[in-house]
């Protein structure tokens, strides 16, 4: 049994008020709510201590909400207790000193299941009611909506109430200054661009050693004892020239084949790094695609690829799409990977309509709760333990600065859905 609470004033009186405790300012109200915080264990009908003492943060919750205040709770913000079976069942071991449970496998078992019930219902619920009751922080503006209030629409309808005269001149100052807000917008955005390319270049720094090491250290070896091998390879006969050369014939071969994975994965990580780039430009679809795929080869969840309306060429930067579909390629394989999903896999089709062409990336995990689907492109909001909330909205972003989108299907009944639709080049458009 676990209570979350509010320490906004506004809340925290509203709350004491319905407690019956009368009127308390908020100061008060909250010396209250550090008196009773903390979560508790209790074996038998007794607690053990010191679960459940206001001092003591036995599931670091403090610590987590450092990382994600806007969706974390801290321990102050929690009170409740929890039960647990007797040590022959749960494994939970007393310290004979009486100062809490031993930290076994057990322990930690307990410790990871509260926060897995945390991440996924509790604190996502939380931020749902926080956003609808108007108390959460406010979202994140889109680079669109900010260049819409540049272009400072209300103001241009009060100068058009001023004298002939005075309007010219007043017109003359808005064009100047939208402009400039205009120009510092586009900065932002391309700022903005480069760190969210380093974001998920960084969410798949794991991929890159797991991909690498292993080519990059047979290379490593493998150059060093054929170095040593080369005085025998020539002008001679006998057994370590016949070594030598057996040698040399059998690992150049796979010497090559591992520089070539080194070189695909690097080139495959060339467009999410971030550098510069020019106007937009027509890429082929199924490159790009392939070339987000090819970074998660060490998974076990097949990907399987369809284009059935056969759609070539994309206009934009193929850059945006392969952000976005790394990000969604990793939240797939996550689900199915922390859900043991039987039989896993990610189906990626492209469908042409109209003047785009729309992308769908599936899987049949355990998908997103409807309550929450409306919620996951939200800047720190994240159903994952210990998730940032950023990589769904980096991949939204990433894909509106192509005139893409970005969005979820909540009515999908075997998984996720999610839907990109990308700008595409039509097959009768002259260059």
């Amino acid at each position: 049994h676990l209570f979350l609470f509010d320490r906004e004033a506004d809340a925290l009186r509203s709350n004491m008020r319905a407690a019956g405790l009368g009127e308390l300012s908020a100061t008060e109200a909250r010396k209250i709510l550090d008196n009773i915080a903390g979560v508790a264990i209790y074996r038998s009908g007794f607690r053990i201590r010191p679960y459940g003492d206001p001092d003591n943060d036995w599931l670091t919750l403090d610590k987590r909400r450092v990382q994600n205040p806007s969706l974390h709770v801290g321990h102050n913000q929690i009170a409740g207790y929890i039960t647990v079976a007797d040590q022959d069942e749960s494994d939970l071991v007393e310290r004979s000193s009486r100062e809490g449970f031993e930290e076994n496998g057990a322990f930690r078992r307990l410790t990871r299941l509260v926060e897995v019930l945390l991440d996924r219902e509790v604190e996502p619920r939380r931020y749902k009611f926080r956003s609808q009751a108007g108390i959460s922080r406010k979202g994140k503006t889109t680079y669109q909506e900010a260049r819409q209030l540049a272009e400072l629409g209300k103001i241009r309808k009060l100068v058009q109430t001023l004298a002939p005269d005075k309007r010219a001149k007043a017109e003359q100052l808005l064009d100047t200054e939208s402009a400039r807000l205009t120009d510092r917008i586009d900065q932002l955005e391309e700022r903005q661009r480069i760190l969210e390319a380093k974001s998920s270049l960084g969410a798949i720094v794991s991929e890159v050693l797991h991909e690498g090491a292993q080519p990059a250290s047979y290379i490593a070896t493998t150059a060093s004892r054929l170095k040593r091998l080369y005085p025998d390879l020539f002008g001679g006969r006998g057994k370590k020239t016949d070594e030598a050369k057996a040698q040399f014939k059998k690992k150049l071969p796979i010497l090559a084949d591992n520089a070539g994975k080194l070189s695909t994965l690097f080139r495959n990580l060339k467009p999410l790094a971030g550098g510069k780039r020019g106007p937009p430009s027509f890429f082929f679809a199924i490159n790009t695609i392939n070339g987000a795929i090819d970074l998660f080869q060490n998974h076990s969840v097949p990907i399987q690829v369809s284009n059935p309306d056969g759609v070539i060429e994309l206009i934009g930067y193929k850059d945006d799409l392969s952000t976005a579909l790394v990000n969604l390629i990793a939240n797939s394989l996550h689900w199915l990977e922390d859900s043991k999903t039987e039989h896993p896999q990610i189906s990626i089709v492209i469908r042409a309509m109209d003047e785009n062409a729309v992308i769908y990336v599936e899987d049949n995990g355990p998908g997103v709760k409807k309550e929450f689907a409306e919620l996951i492109f939200d800047v720190g909001f994240s159903l994952k333990a210990g998730g940032t909330g950023l990589g769904l909205n980096i991949a939204k972003e990433a894909l509106a600065r192509s005139d893409a989108t970005l969005a979820y299907h909540p009515e999908f009944p075997e998984g996720a859905r999610f839907e990109i639709r990308f700008p595409r080049v039509m097959e009768n458009n002259a260059r």
